[in-house]
């Protein structure tokens, strides 16, 4: 659980930052929709290279695999 945190953490801030570069040179909207689809997908990767307690964290609901 507490390794699961940790990079929630970290994955979380990484994606708004991303999300903040790409509204600063692509002139993209930001949206909390796109954040949160984004925030999922990178979880995903994460969880598929064996991110060590996200899956115990991820909800079941977001339908990540």
């Amino acid at each position: 659980m507490r390794k699961g945190l940790a990079s929630i953490t970290l994955l979380t801030p990484w994606m708004i930052w991303k999300q903040r570069n790409s509204y600063v040179f692509d002139h993209t909207p930001p949206s909390a929709r796109q954040l949160l689809a984004n925030i999922k997908e990178e979880a995903a990767l994460w969880m598929a290279a064996r991110a060590k307690g996200l899956s115990v964290i991820v909800p079941m609901t977001w339908d990540v695999h």
